[in-house]
């Protein structure tokens, strides 16, 4: 299922920086957008099965440039528009999580493992 984040999809070789040493990416794993490249060039040998989307559903605004970009990739690769968006959303985080400096990548994942814990916590023990 997908490429090897760390493999393939690595921003610091491509930029020359260097990646930071503390902070293992959270988005490292399948990069589903190696998957969407395959399916947009018609290859047999790769995987091009979609990312399942998950339960979660948010409305967004996108200028028509980017949006004719999502819908005409969707088209051509037989993926769905939130297919297309979420291995494009998984490829920018990883993106990100290799650019930003180890402190605010380990703020934003210790944030969200926080928020996590808690709302699996019963209510009296959430503080609520």
């Amino acid at each position: 299922m997908g490429y090897d984040s760390n493999i393939h999809c690595n921003m610091s070789e491509r930029t020359g920086s260097t990646p930071p040493t503390q902070l293992i990416n959270p988005m490292a794993g399948p990069a589903y957008i190696g998957d969407l490249c395959d399916a947009l060039e018609k290859r047999t040998t790769g995987n091009t099965i979609p990312p399942s989307t998950g339960e979660k559903q948010i409305s967004i605004r996108l200028d028509d440039f980017v949006f004719d970009h999502i819908e005409t990739i969707a088209e051509e690769s037989g993926w769905s528009c939130d297919q297309v968006l979420h291995a494009l959303i998984n490829r920018g985080l990883f993106d990100l999580y290799q650019l930003v400096s180890p402190y605010i990548g380990e703020k934003i994942v210790n944030t969200i493992v926080s928020r996590k814990f808690f709302s699996q916590l019963p209510e009296q023990e959430a503080g609520g």
